[in-house]
């Protein structure tokens, strides 16, 4: 997939392609500035031995440095610059879960199938 902003190419699983690129365009239409997105990393879910989201293609995380939420050192906002009502509709069409709405929030992660 690509950020149309910046030109940047992120690897996910082709099955959930279409699904993240039109995740991308909807955020950029909403406004959001959409500067570095993460995709695919074969990493296992943090204090796990389990394979994450990202492991399998299945993820995204966008803008980590505004969108930490608390995680990684963070103490931005909890939903970092992501407005859940606005972004609520688009992540509902298209069968998204955002990190945002968990217990522990990581804003800046969006998957599929989770």
């Amino acid at each position: 997939i690509t950020n149309p902003k910046t030109g940047q190419k992120i690897q996910v699983n082709s099955a959930a392609a279409g699904k993240f690129q039109s995740l991308i365009d909807g955020l950029i239409k909403m406004g959001y500035p959409l500067k570095s997105i993460g995709g695919y990393a074969n990493r296992n879910i943090a204090g796990t031995n389990k394979k994450s989201f990202h492991a399998r293609g299945l993820a995204i995380d966008i803008d980590p440095g505004p969108n930490r939420g608390g995680r990684l050192g963070g103490g931005g906002p909890a939903h970092g610059y992501f407005n859940y009502n606005q972004i609520a509709p688009l992540l509902r069409q298209l069968g998204i879960t955002w990190g945002g709405l968990w217990d522990n929030p990581d804003p800046m992660h969006f998957s599929i199938g989770e």
